[in-house]
């Protein structure tokens, strides 16, 4: 029998709780590690094909990237929406509101950008090797995407039990696409994406 008034209480919730809702970055789905290996793989492209130095290149990958996404014009919405200065250099932003219009215009730009301040910082120029470097970027990023240690096992033993929900910030086609890549949403009843509601 409960020992105490606590214990009762946590077993009426445990009785009650009919579904769960979850994140998704960085709970199911790796997303700072991911972005940060990406970047590392880029500056190794850096580093075999300029001679950039590695370092210099993280770190200022790192600053140019942070800097230009908090003056973009588009910066309100990705905050508002949860898009953060590493996803601008990688989704694709499909859809046809004004606001995803104007961060998918703008992105394109700004992947270019944050590279060619990137290797005019070491004296390196270069439009079309900046190109290549949001590209190997891009494509490093999605390479690279993997879940959380045991996401797939928590997943399936809750979902035999509960309803579960995956609650998201993001971009609607991004957080879709690093969704679809996990391979968990047969595991989900329901998924809602931040982006999606304009929230």
């Amino acid at each position: 029998p409960p020992k105490d008034f606590l214990e009762i209480c946590f077993m009426n919730r445990a009785m009650l709780t009919r579904a769960i809702l979850i994140d998704l970055d960085d709970t199911l789905s790796v997303e700072e590690a991911v972005s940060r290996a990406a970047l590392e793989a880029t500056a190794q492209h850096a580093f075999t094909t300029l001679g950039a130095s590695r370092e210099t290149f993280l770190r200022d990958a790192r600053e140019h990237a942070k800097r230009l996404h908090a003056q973009a014009p588009v910066y309100p919405y990705c905050r508002r929406i949860g898009i953060s200065a590493f996803e601008c250099l990688w989704g694709r932003f499909l859809g046809d509101t004004a606001d995803l219009t104007a961060l998918r215009e703008w992105a394109q730009k700004y992947r270019v950008q944050v590279f060619e301040a990137t290797l005019r910082s070491q004296q390196l120029e270069g439009d079309e090797a900046a190109v290549e470097l949001a590209e190997t970027f891009a494509a490093q990023r999605r390479k690279l995407q993997r879940l959380m240690p045991d996401a797939r096992e928590a997943l399936t033993r809750l979902s035999k039990k509960y309803r579960v929900g995956l609650l998201t910030n993001g971009a609607p086609d991004l957080q879709r696409e690093k969704l679809l890549a996990s391979g968990l949403e047969p595991l989900l009843h329901a998924v809602a994406v931040s982006g999606e509601h304009d929230i």
